[in-house]
């Protein structure tokens, strides 16, 4: 024992300096095993993250699936198709696609089209609201436009503007009101639906709007 303590007396500073080594070896340790720790609970967390994320898209997605078809689960009127045809440079017979798209059958079916030449009022074409369309069927309404003899050559080339604005108010079994409005434009012998939208008109109006 007096030996050990001996050699402890003599090398003091070496056991100090070992001792010092050994605490800052032991801190560095622990600081990497913390960080290794940290990281792995982080990517545990991210991945987590990346699961609630994937199941709020998934459940977002089912929402409005859902919406989409309840808001279609009625009658859905809509322009399938505008056809222009026999046409000449005055006189156009055009004809007018309705299709209803939903799932229940659309009553009191109308069209009504306003057109326009350069934004001028031309004509008006109205079908009184008196047919009935069943899911995926279509009628078809054709009317004859007069454009005269001095804007008709212009309108085929274009040198004049021709635009359609087609309304088609329908009403669902149980007596709420919609109409689908469309603006169409002639372009390269064609008719282009530009836009359009349905709005429900009526008591239900807020209710049903679409």
């Amino acid at each position: 024992m007096s030996g050990f303590l001996e050699w402890l007396k003599t090398y003091e500073p070496l056991a100090v300096w070992l001792g010092g080594i050994a605490l800052v070896l032991m801190f560095l340790w622990d600081r990497i095993d913390r960080r290794r720790h940290f990281k792995e609970t982080q990517a545990q967390l991210d991945a987590s993250q990346e699961q609630v994320k994937a199941a709020m898209t998934v459940a977002e997605a089912a929402k409005q699936s859902a919406a989409v078809t309840a808001a279609l689960h009625r009658p859905y009127m809509g322009l399938s198709a505008v056809t222009p045809g026999g046409r000449d440079n005055r006189y156009w017979n055009i004809t007018f696609g309705l299709m209803n798209f939903g799932t229940l059958p659309a009553f009191h079916v109308g069209l009504k089209v306003d057109s326009f030449v350069d934004d001028v009022p031309r004509s008006q074409h109205r079908d009184p609201t008196s047919v009935q369309v069943f899911p995926t069927d279509s009628v078809h309404f054709t009317y004859l436009f007069d454009w005269g003899d001095v804007d008709g050559p212009l309108i085929r080339q274009q040198t004049k503007r021709l635009r359609l604005e087609v309304s088609i108010p329908y009403e669902s079994e149980d007596g709420r009101r919609f109409e689908y409005k469309a603006a169409v434009a002639y372009d390269h012998d064609r008719f282009v639906v530009d836009s359009s939208n349905t709005v429900a008109a009526g008591p239900a109006a807020m209710a049903a709007k679409a």
